[in-house]
């Protein structure tokens, strides 16, 4: 992914927690002050790395100190000097995308309560949605997009819809998506 991203080195002048409607795609966020702007930049708990941005940004409010960060227009992207293995990233990239599959974040018009009487048609539309949103979102934030398919995510999908193969199919051939690293990350074939 090909992005303009601005690395800034700055002091924290604040940091706030913000509550945010569970029907709201980034789920939750903080608002960060840097010393460069008056408006805050936001960290969203959807980032795979939230966490450890937010221990490393508190480290630095609490002794004063310029923090380095990677920003993409208001976000907070990540903190450079921090380094993952790959197994690392596989987890973070799991947790995060198990918060908004479970917390029905970005589900606007969709919840997993209503989710039983959607037509197949629909249903197929729901997956390729969220599914390629939220590959986006992990490739955004340097990860591997086919880091989403994971046992613990594929069987909390497959908890509220027992086809759940059947529509991954469809959601391959439809994305083009590769198999082979599909099957790789889930430790098995999708039937």
């Amino acid at each position: 992914m090909d992005l303009d991203f601005n690395i800034c080195e700055l002091y924290i002048t604040a940091i706030l927690g913000v509550e945010a409607p569970s029907t709201n795609y980034f789920g939750k966020e903080l608002q960060i002050y840097l010393s460069d702007s008056v408006s805050p930049y936001r960290l969203f708990l959807d980032n795979p790395t939230f966490y450890h941005i937010i221990d490393h940004l508190m480290d630095v409010y609490l002794v004063s100190q310029k923090v380095t960060v990677r920003l993409f227009g208001n976000e907070i992207h990540s903190i450079p000097h921090l380094k993952f293995t790959e197994e690392e990233k596989r987890v973070q990239a799991m947790e995060a995308s198990y918060y908004v599959f479970k917390n029905e974040t970005d589900m606007v018009k969709h919840s997993w309560q209503a989710y039983p009487g959607y037509t197949d048609e629909k249903k197929t539309k729901f997956w390729k949605r969220w599914l390629s949103k939220q590959m986006r979102r992990l490739d955004f934030y340097g990860f591997d997009p086919y880091y989403l398919y994971q046992q613990k995510l594929y069987d909390f999908w497959k908890h509220h819809e027992p086809n759940l193969d059947s529509f991954l199919n469809q959601i391959v051939e439809i994305r083009e998506l590769d198999r082979s690293k599909i099957k790789e990350n889930l430790g098995f074939k999708i039937k």
